[in-house]
């Protein structure tokens, strides 16, 4: 069985007192927190909120626990830093609580898989081995937009992206928008070492010689060009993901 859920606010929390006290977009290497002292009450008042003892499937926004920062706003850098850094780590230990079974290991992808901190708290907190994913052979830099490209593949098959236990849906359904490209882009492109190039071009503006309409510009658009049966999934202009034919993305 599948279980899908949101944990916590992972490193949002983190950069953006990052950038908001020091400018910068995170805590490289956990240098900050790493010289701080964790509030305890802070993490205790976080942890209380009525998230996290609600039973999955369940979702968060970005910005759900953009208040957060007020919790540690009157701390000095480094403590505030830490505080946030093992409200994350104690996050995903309370998530991993409705499990069914302890897991086997916890794999880490995100920018968090750097902080060495973080990792480190996370080790602290779970019965279990914590690894970053990079070590079951996945990119953790790509995972995410790779998941897109799969998912836009499903949608332009007419294959279903949701499921009762991942999102809660009644029944398996789909979801996004397919664009289809007009003329004269397919005109102007040539195939080159598998993937869709335009003569003059490079791949990252692809979607602009592509002259998709504006409002399509953030979604996912597949399109099976000229009777090929390879299917080429674009992402914001980019080309993410190809299948050869024979291979179902099921």
């Amino acid at each position: 069985a599948l279980l899908a859920f949101d944990t916590g606010p992972a490193n949002a929390p983190i950069n953006d007192l990052m950038q908001a006290r020091l400018g910068k977009p995170y805590d490289a290497g956990g240098r900050i927190a790493s010289a701080g002292v964790v509030e305890t009450g802070a993490l205790e008042l976080f942890l209380a909120e009525p998230y996290f003892a609600k039973i999955p499937p369940k979702s968060l926004d970005r910005n759900d626990f953009s208040d957060m920062i007020e919790l540690v706003s009157e701390l000095a850098d480094p403590d505030a830093m830490a505080t946030l850094t093992a409200i994350s780590a104690a996050s995903v230990a309370q998530g991993l609580e409705h499990c069914p079974t302890p897991p086997v290991q916890v794999l880490v992808t995100g920018g968090g898989r750097h902080n060495p901190v973080l990792m480190e708290m996370l080790r602290v907190s779970l019965d279990c081995p914590v690894r970053p994913i990079e070590d079951v052979g996945l990119d953790g830099d790509m995972l995410e937009a790779q998941a897109f490209g799969y998912l836009a593949v499903r949608v332009a098959r007419g294959l279903p992206t949701s499921c009762p236990g991942t999102t809660g849906v009644r029944a398996c359904v789909g979801g996004g928008v397919v664009s289809v490209p007009t003329a004269p882009w397919n005109q102007r492109a040539v195939r080159w070492s598998g993937l869709f190039r335009p003569r003059h071009r490079t791949m990252p503006q692809l979607g602009r010689r592509m002259q998709v309409p504006p409002r399509n510009t953030d979604r996912t658009m597949g399109q099976q060009l000229w009777g090929h049966s390879d299917q080429i999934v674009f992402w914001k202009g980019r080309i993410l993901a190809q299948t050869k034919a024979g291979i179902d993305p099921t």
